[in-house]
């Protein structure tokens, strides 16, 4: 849960595959792990999570309430401005 807590106030949170394994008791991740994952987090939270998988590391939680984009700050053309 101290995950789910990082994404709702920090809007990400990485999950390390170990710790997946750990917890699930499972040798193979997949479509129950997730769908689990998303059903633990909307039952305290509105929003979409997505989950991202990195290549060996683990699964990244992204909750985008939690997240602003800095593209106005970048400017149209993608120059700052000083």
């Amino acid at each position: 849960m101290s995950r789910f807590d990082a994404v709702t106030s920090l809007g990400w949170s990485l999950i390390e595959n170990w710790e997946l394994y750990l917890w699930y008791d499972v040798d193979r991740l997949g479509k129950k792990t997730w769908r689990d994952l998303q059903r633990r987090f909307n039952e305290d939270n509105e929003g979409d999570l997505f989950i991202y998988e990195t290549d060996k590391q683990g699964l990244l939680l992204i909750h985008n309430d939690g997240l602003t984009t800095i593209a106005k700050k970048l400017g149209e053309d993608g120059d700052a401005e000083d």
